[in-house]
């Protein structure tokens, strides 16, 4: 409703295209908005031709893809998944796990990855804060991230990631991992 406001006529494929690939953040979504208009502004010509006359704009595919495409709005996504998982270093501390094991179980990443593996994988990786919770408490976090929009459950007691490209936010490979983990909890630098 604000882009039209604004001047321009979104058809449901393209709203829904939005909303897919902006993770149904609010604060990525309104950062859409504003790189529409400020495309808009910008590069009117590329898109538009003046002899058409004033609003409603109609979204092009090519201006949708070129906003889509963009570096600087993916790692507004990235920002933002970190946020919702600094909420607690507990939900960072899975979520590291979780992606661990996408590189660790590659043959699971579809179906989801169980608590049990999970759980195996905060001791291997000598989390701290994970230490002394129980089976319970596993599950209400990983409950918590699922209703946060970071992970889904393919089947009962297995999870994943909603989306691949969370790895970027989480850790882009074994090593970073790792390395963040330590860094969390105030180890060594590496």
């Amino acid at each position: 409703r604000p882009l039209q406001y604004m001047g321009f006529n979104i058809d449901a494929a393209h709203l829904e295209h939005i909303l897919v690939n902006t993770s149904f953040y609010p604060g990525i979504v309104h950062y859409v908005g504003y790189s529409l208009i400020e495309n808009l502004s910008t590069r009117y010509a590329d898109y538009y031709q003046a002899s058409r006359g004033n609003p409603p704009y109609d979204l092009t595919d090519k201006q949708l893809g070129e906003i889509m495409s963009d570096n600087a709005l993916n790692e507004k996504i990235n920002e933002r998944i970190r946020w919702t998982l600094q909420v607690d270093l507990r939900y960072f501390m899975l979520a590291r796990c979780i992606a661990y094991l996408y590189y660790d179980n590659p043959e699971n990443n579809k179906s989801g990855h169980s608590l049990n593996s999970i759980i195996e994988y905060t001791s291997l990786l000598e989390i701290s804060c994970l230490e002394h919770m129980n089976y319970q408490e596993y599950m209400s976090l990983l409950e918590e991230m699922k209703e946060m929009g970071i992970l889904v459950s393919p089947s009962e007691g297995t999870f994943r990631l909603r989306q691949r490209r969370f790895l970027d936010a989480i850790g882009s490979s074994r090593e970073k991992i790792e390395s963040d983990i330590r860094i969390a909890e105030g180890g060594i630098n590496v």
